[in-house]
């Protein structure tokens, strides 16, 4: 399974480092609502979890 870091959500989405981190954070706690059973990696979320919640516009303004 493929990951997106902080640096690779800063380039996607042209932030500051530090809001890509906590858009992880954020995108990390929904995924493991959806997902209970998976395992948490610090700082990355899968890119099909990011790529699908990101179009669909599903996040809210941090």
């Amino acid at each position: 399974m493929d990951y997106y870091g902080p640096n690779e959500v800063q380039k996607i989405i042209g932030c500051k480092k530090s809001y890509a981190y906590e858009l992880i954070r954020k995108l990390q706690k929904r995924f493991e609502k959806d997902y209970p059973e998976t395992i948490i990696i610090k700082a990355k979320i899968p890119k099909w979890y990011f790529d699908k919640t990101m179009k669909n516009k599903e996040i809210e303004e941090v």
